[in-house]
């Protein structure tokens, strides 16, 4: 594909991405710290944008620059987030969460298309004592927190913070059309888990119990 017509489809992509309110000069000039004449010339092709600038736009509005060049059409662009033993860490993987929603439902046309094995994570956080349980399990076990190891379930573990961060993430979620795609065994796993920590007395019967009762209340939302 010649270079101007590879430069009007990326254009044409940014503006279809772009927030309500914002013109697509606007978003070139600020991106590329160029002023609005420049940004025009750019826009109708007069002016070639070099790689770094192609770059800039790509990675500012997640578009894949392999997929504008033709590379793969059957690629797809996706990003990891690492996580260590830090609970602040836990709460940065929320916060990109959320940031991702937000810039998402910000666009025009968006859908989210949702595989798992589990109960998706966004049904967690819709029961306090569901999204504690999936926490705990976390921090003991997935990133295994000092101050986890050895520590029992309570359903109050959970951080103000992090619940307050969840609920915002649930908000923007059910702003977005969406796809989920289950399987049969996503709540099987739970419950084998629950009844794993009751074997070794990580967690009390009781504790179980409250979250049975979120897993039965959020069964009518599955």
């Amino acid at each position: 594909m010649p270079e101007k017509q590879l430069q009007e489809h990326l254009f044409q992509r940014i503006k279809e991405a772009l927030p309500p309110g914002k013109t697509l000069v606007e978003s070139i000039s600020e991106l590329l710290h160029v002023s609005s004449d420049s940004a025009y010339r750019r826009i109708r092709g007069e002016t070639l944008l070099v790689l770094e600038e192609a770059k800039v736009l790509c990675e500012a509005y997640t578009i894949s620059l392999d997929q504008l060049l033709g590379i793969s059409s059957r690629s797809v662009m996706f990003e990891n987030v690492e996580i260590n033993s830090s609970q602040n860490d836990f709460k940065m993987y929320l916060l990109s969460i959320l940031n991702e929603l937000e810039q998402l439902h910000s666009y025009r046309q968006k859908n989210i298309i949702y595989i798992t094995n589990n109960i998706p994570f966004f049904y967690q956080l819709c029961f306090p004592p569901v999204f504690a349980f999936f926490y705990f399990s976390w921090m003991k076990n997935t990133v295994q927190h000092p101050e986890f190891l050895q520590k029992k379930f309570s359903p109050d573990c959970l951080p103000v913070e992090i619940e307050s961060i969840a609920k915002n993430i649930l908000s923007c979620y059910n702003k977005i059309p969406s796809t989920e795609i289950w399987n049969t065994e996503s709540v099987n796993g739970v419950l084998v888990q629950i009844g794993y920590y009751l074997q070794t007395g990580v967690i009390a019967k009781p504790d179980a119990a409250i979250i049975y009762d979120g897993l039965r209340k959020a069964k009518h939302v599955f």
